[in-house]
C-alpha cells in the first residue's frame, strides 16, 4: 500500500503533458491488446509498414527528450494495466505516440529459442540510439521483421 501511495505521489509531481502522455499510453495499450487478439497479424503488419531500413542513428536532443518521456509513459502504463501487457503492444503504442510527435522510429520483431527449445518472440522499438521499449537482451534475438515510418 505504501509503495502505491509513493508511486501516486511521484506521478502527481510530473507535468501535465507527461500525465496526458501516460493516459494516451494506457488507453493505447488497451486498444493494442484488443487489436492483437482480434485481428490477423498480416493486417496489423500492413498498417505498421514493413521495411528493411533502420531509424536514423542521430536524433536531436529535443527528440531524445520526447522519446524518453514516451518510454516512461508506456512503461508506467504497462505496469498498471489489468491485462498482461507484453512487449509488442508497448512497442506499437510507443511507435504511434512518437509518430504523432513527428519522430521516426523502427519497431523490430525478433525471436530466439530458449533453454527448453521453445520459440520466444520479442519486440522492441528503436528511436535513434535509444531503445524506447524492449528488454536489455534485444541483441540476442534474430530480427524477423522491422517496421518503420
Amino acid at each position: 500500500m505504501r509503495s502505491r501511495l509513493r508511486q501516486l505521489q511521484h506521478f502527481w509531481q510530473h507535468p501535465w503533458s507527461d500525465k496526458w502522455l501516460f493516459v494516451q499510453a494506457y488507453v493505447g495499450l488497451g486498444l493494442a491488446w484488443v487489436v492483437l487478439h482480434t485481428l490477423p497479424f498480416r493486417w496489423i503488419a500492413a498498417r505498421l509498414g514493413v521495411c528493411m531500413g533502420n531509424s536514423p542513428d542521430i536524433i536531436t536532443p529535443e527528440q531524445t527528450q520526447v522519446a524518453r518521456r514516451v518510454s516512461w509513459a508506456v512503461r508506467r502504463a504497462s505496469r498498471l494495466t489489468p491485462w498482461p501487457s507484453v512487449c509488442l503492444p508497448q512497442a506499437m503504442i510507443a511507435k504511434a505516440l512518437l509518430r504523432q510527435r513527428g519522430i521516426t522510429s523502427t519497431l523490430y520483431l525478433g525471436a530466439m529459442f530458449n533453454e527448453s527449445k521453445a520459440l520466444v518472440a520479442h519486440a522492441w522499438l528503436r528511436c535513434g540510439p535509444l531503445y524506447v521499449t524492449g528488454g536489455p537482451g534485444h541483441e540476442h534475438y534474430g530480427v524477423m521483421a522491422s517496421f518503420a515510418d
